[in-house]
């Protein structure tokens, strides 16, 4: 056997060869290009001042780690939907527009200024306050917002309508004209407009949420006060008078399909015949005064939303002159002020504010003896209580005060709430828990 030739021994053969075979035609061309190309400077090489394991080691590469993203994805899923319901369950639950909720705060106004008042406590917070006379606080039916008058002049005759968060931040002048107390004043039922009417059917709704300039509608053949329906209000309720007299009748909220209340038309000769007209809060039944049999009395009557099932409120003997109603949030009762007719003395005379239930007629005293002119009065939303102060002209407001009462529907029961008020106080709406 013999071993096999090595590479090593062949070397110097193969060299002499190479030389012996001559340059290449171009080593010329090549010698002068590398001639003029500058050499590269020494500290361009990262080896020259950098430790050599940094300038040769590999960058690690790595696969995906596929499992761990999965679970950082599963966990972001979570927390997104546990944020979620955590505001979805903190969020304000509002109560509807109508019907019973839960009692809040009560605004009032005294000297001025605007306060919140707990009925509970007793305990009383300024809201609005300032040099500006501020009267009159109405919530919106949501509870999360209230208007009040703020005088504009040196003399209580013309207001501004005035809007601010509960708390009495984020105070904006919505009106543009001068209001005054002769007009109706009304949240409507979504909380993004207030609606001003007249004795002559002209309606400006004033935007509460925006910058939209006042919305003026003008409705004719109106006569008195518009009522919008419960709970949508889509329809309107007024009255009007024709040839044959006064009626009651409904139309749609644009002006149109004008339709009498009772199917037979149901006028009067009497001016004050189906006034004071009131929705239930429901919806569903309408309640006003008339004469019964053109007397001298004046009573309530009820009759349903499509005219039918007219009836008289109370079974009261005697000649009477009721007023003034206000429905429970629940619409089965009503309360109001009456007055008697003393024949020995040709005189009215002032009753306690009756409370009656829609289905059953029979009247009950609630309240202690109000003076000649009656009381002013409101059920609290849970509709449990009456907030009740003696009744006073528009005149008197801001320069008479009076401690408001808390009547118990129920058992009669009263108590005073001692906070000195120029106008009868509003009550807030909360959702029920």
């Amino acid at each position: 056997m013999t071993s096999p030739r090595r590479f090593e021994q062949d070397v110097p053969v193969l060299l002499a060869e190479l030389y012996l075979a001559g340059t290449p035609d171009y080593r010329d061309d090549l010698v002068r290009l590398v001639a003029g190309t500058r050499q590269r400077h020494a500290w361009t090489f990262p080896g020259r001042w950098l430790p050599l394991e940094l300038t040769t080691a590999r960058v690690p590469t790595t696969r995906l780690p596929m499992r761990q993203l999965g679970v950082l994805a599963l966990i972001a899923i979570l927390v997104a939907a546990m944020l979620a319901a955590y505001i979805g369950t903190h969020q304000q639950k509002l109560p509807p527009p109508f019907g019973v909720a839960r009692n809040g705060a009560m605004l009032y106004g005294s000297g001025g200024d605007i306060y919140r008042l707990d009925p509970a406590t007793g305990l009383s917070t300024a809201l609005v306050t300032g040099p500006e006379t501020d009267q009159i606080a109405m919530y919106s039916r949501d509870g999360t917002r209230f208007a009040f008058f703020r005088q504009t002049g040196t003399t209580p005759t013309t207001y501004q309508v005035v809007v601010a968060n509960a708390d009495g931040t984020g105070q904006r002048v919505i009106s543009t004209d001068p209001i005054t107390f002769d007009y109706s004043i009304n949240w409507s039922a979504d909380g993004r407009s207030i609606i001003l009417d007249d004795i002559h059917g002209h309606v400006t709704r004033l935007d509460t949420v925006g910058n939209a300039p006042p919305e003026k509608i003008s409705y004719p053949d109106v006569r008195d006060i518009i009522a919008f329906r419960p709970p949508d209000e889509g329809e309107l309720l007024f009255r009007t008078v024709t040839a044959d007299g006064w009626s009651l009748r409904i139309m749609d909220t644009d002006g149109t399909r004008p339709r009498p209340v009772f199917p037979s038309g149901g006028t009067s000769l009497r001016e004050d015949d189906y006034s004071g007209y009131q929705w239930s809060p429901d919806g569903s039944k309408i309640a006003f005064r008339m004469h019964p049999d053109l007397s001298d009395e004046f009573r309530i009557y009820i009759v349903n939303a499509d005219g039918t099932g007219l009836h008289r409120l109370t079974m009261e003997t005697g000649i009477e002159c009721e007023c003034d109603m206000f429905w429970s949030p629940d619409s089965t009762q009503i309360a109001f002020n009456r007055w008697r007719f003393d024949a020995s003395t040709s005189e009215w005379r002032v009753r306690p504010v009756g409370i009656v239930s829609v289905d059953e007629g029979i009247v009950r005293d609630i309240g202690p003896q109000p003076g000649d002119e009656g009381a002013e009065f409101t059920f609290s939303p849970d509709g449990a209580s009456i907030m009740w102060l003696p009744r006073r002209s528009p005149d008197s407001i801001g320069t008479t005060k009076d401690e408001p009462l808390l009547l118990d529907v129920a058992g009669g029961s009263s108590r005073t709430i001692s906070v000195p008020v120029d106008a009868p106080p509003d009550w807030q709406r909360l959702a029920r828990d």
